[in-house]
């Protein structure tokens, strides 16, 4: 089985679903939420799977909100749909171990004065564009720090 086939697989989806419904959250742009989308989990589960594979998945628009910094003024929050953060998690859960193997603590250099572009990784996987930034060990990611990016090759 290879990388591609591997995260689309029901059992790697699932277990992606475990951790987006630990971590929590609230619904994205499309209004479902965790227990809507596990209201019927092998059914979205496949549809998610089968877009995946079919090379028809498209990430939704994410549902972004002001929060109030305690000093004034605002940050803003985007959040991804529940199926795009199992998704995330999903490419996550497979890669992780890979280039956990390669990174350093101190893979990311950076000159005083100069502007911070990290160094990155782009790894296509079937229909899957991965880009992982190096200046974090992926020991250290959760889904909802993902510095993983799922879209489809164009």
């Amino acid at each position: 089985m290879n990388l591609f086939q591997q995260i689309c697989s029901l059992p790697n989806l699932e277990a992606a679903f475990a951790r987006v419904q630990q971590n929590g959250g609230c619904r994205g742009s499309d209004g479902v939420s965790i227990r809507r989308f596990a209201g019927n989990l092998t059914g979205n589960l496949r549809k998610l799977s089968d877009a995946l594979h079919y090379q028809r998945y498209h990430p939704f628009p994410l549902m972004r909100f002001a929060i109030p910094k305690p000093a004034g003024g605002q940050r803003f929050l985007s959040v991804p749909t529940v199926r795009d953060r199992i998704a995330q998690t999903a490419v996550f859960l497979i890669i992780k171990d890979i280039f956990e193997a390669e990174f350093e603590t101190n893979s990311h250099p950076i000159d005083r004065g100069a502007a911070l572009q990290p160094p990155f990784t782009t790894l296509n996987i079937g229909a899957i564009k991965v880009i992982v930034t190096q200046s974090t060990p992926m020991s250290t990611l959760t889904s909802t720090t993902c510095h993983t990016t799922c879209c489809l090759k164009k």
